[in-house]
């Protein structure tokens, strides 16, 4: 079976002395690995391509449902403007593709979510202004697609409100969990839910607000993906931001 599609590379790890094996997400198939073969004129998956957040037009092999598929055919989809050229930008790819290795492990496929993360990946290349804040409206965006974006309707600047980080949603006495974020970290991070990609260079924070407010989100998401674990390109974005 021959399977035409886009694929963004999330992860790849080496496999013995002859190649890596890459994890993709995929639009038609989901979550695949392919085996690339390392130093082989004949592979036409080169190692420029296995850049995180790359997003690739593939022809795959395999047997329908198959988690490990191999690649006849791989070209650019998208060609990076900058992202490989900026040091920042490079860092927040590694750090969220990392995030999505950890998050999208079922092997099914989501065209919505897969067009949300190519568009979002095409915008961060092309922007120039606010990229410092783009990982955080992009995992809360995440979140949205995954089904458990914060529930924030009933908020008020006249009343005391904690947002509750287990249940997702906002509350106007403490909860009886740990797990849940002061009147003044609700205000900070409820901040963040109301800009967008084009708005977000309008977005001021501090190192330490923002430092914090990854690691609320970071929490909200372990909280929601039991499975989800700790990433540990976390501590390259806390450094480049310091």
């Amino acid at each position: 079976m021959s399977v035409k599609t886009q694929a963004i590379v999330l992860h790849h790890i080496p496999y013995s002395d002859s190649g890596v094996i890459a994890h993709l997400y995929t639009r038609q198939e989901g979550r695949i690995s392919v085996f690339v073969r390392s130093g082989s004129r004949r592979s036409v998956m080169r190692a420029t391509f296995l850049q995180p957040f790359s997003v690739l037009d593939l022809v795959l092999h395999g047997k329908p449902q198959s988690t490990m598929m191999y690649v006849k055919e791989c070209s650019p989809s998208l060609i990076f403007n900058s992202i490989p050229f900026n040091s920042i930008k490079s860092s927040i790819t590694l750090f969220l593709s990392e995030v999505l290795y950890r998050t999208l492990k079922v092997q099914h496929s989501d065209k919505v979510l897969f067009d949300f993360l190519v568009s979002s990946i095409e915008f961060f290349d092309n922007c120039d202004k606010g990229t410092g804040n783009f990982h955080l409206l992009f995992l809360l965006q995440l979140s949205k697609y995954l089904g458990f974006y914060p529930n924030v309707e009933n908020f008020s600047n006249q009343k005391k409100t904690f947002f509750d980080l287990k249940n997702g949603c906002l509350c106007l006495e403490k909860p009886l969990h740990p797990f849940f974020l002061s009147e003044e970290q609700t205000v900070n991070f409820l901040l963040i839910l109301r800009f967008n990609y084009q708005t977000m260079y309008l977005l001021k924070l501090s190192r330490e607000q923002r430092q914090h407010i990854l690691e609320q989100i970071m929490l909200f998401l372990q909280l929601h993906l039991p499975e989800f674990g700790s990433v540990k390109s976390i501590g390259i974005i806390k450094q480049i931001f310091d």
